[in-house]
């Protein structure tokens, strides 16, 4: 997979909401991730599929990136350390 987004270091669930994730994106990614579709390749190589719900400042990272919330995914699904790309169409 290239062009990696970004790793995931933290995540939560938001029950029937979907799940956030972080580092998440910088800033400057707002109108492009929105509503985009993901490619999410976990530690052991096995790949999902994930939709960007929501965007949110809920991350404490120094560089300000957004977190992201997910549909189509469960914790289980991307555990932390899972890399998160832009779908290839």
């Amino acid at each position: 997979m290239s062009n990696v987004l970004f790793t995931i270091t933290h995540s939560w669930d938001h029950r029937d909401d979907g799940i956030t994730v972080c580092p998440g994106v910088q800033p400057d990614m707002m109108n492009t991730i929105e509503g985009a579709h993901l490619q999410c390749k976990r530690p052991d190589g096995k790949i999902s599929r994930a939709t960007v719900k929501a965007i949110s400042r809920l991350c404490q990272a120094p560089d300000q990136r957004l977190a992201l919330c997910l549909g189509g995914v469960t914790l289980a699904d991307v555990p932390i350390g899972t890399e998160v790309s832009m779908q290839q169409e």
